[in-house]
């Protein structure tokens, strides 16, 4: 998503955590806001909401049934009500990054860090907890390891987290290697 829809949808991400850590629901809200953000990623769901032709209370009764049914149903009337500024405001396909903005916020807010892990083959229980205990005590920030597998890497491990790389793979030696050497 372009840098601009994340500055349009970090106020929104703020407002929404705000209101969401004063209730005490911060972690069910971000779980709640997955969720919708799924659905309305589907293009013919946003084109339902933003087709004139369609009564908006009759659209938002229609969501309000679907949620009224689920585990989330006590959780899911507020969150409505910002679905629908969302789409007064034109702002719905802002949805999966207010929710990227808000899981940072919430990370942050827990003293948390997500960090990518890369690698060829699936670590085994034992070196991720190693890992996560590692990085844990180097950020000083309890760490949540989101193990991804990349053949490209050849070997070895990448590590991606709040912006920076720690490339530890064979590819990344090799790319070095070539850089240097200017081949």
């Amino acid at each position: 998503m372009f840098s601009i829809h994340k500055n349009l949808a970090r106020p929104y991400a703020r407002a929404i955590f705000s209101y969401a850590i004063a209730r005490n629901a911060a972690p069910k809200w971000l779980e709640i806001l997955t969720i919708l953000s799924s659905q309305f990623c589907d293009k013919k769901l946003v084109n339902i909401f933003s087709n004139p032709h369609y009564p908006k209370n009759t659209l938002f009764n229609a969501l309000q049934k679907i949620f009224q049914d689920s585990v989330f149903s006590k959780d899911t009337s507020e969150i409505l009500v910002v679905i629908k500024v969302l789409f007064a405001k034109q702002k719905i396909n802002f949805l999966p990054e207010i929710v990227n903005i808000y899981r940072t916020f919430l990370l942050q807010e827990e003293k948390c860090i997500t960090v990518s892990v890369k690698t060829v083959h699936p670590l085994l229980s034992l070196q991720e907890q190693k890992l996560q205990n590692i990085l844990e005590k180097r950020l000083q920030l309890k760490v949540i390891l989101e193990p991804e597998l990349d053949p490209k890497l050849i070997g070895g491990i990448k590590l991606c987290f709040n912006g920076k790389i720690i490339d530890g793979s064979v590819s990344g030696k090799l790319e070095l290697l070539q850089k240097t050497f200017n081949f």
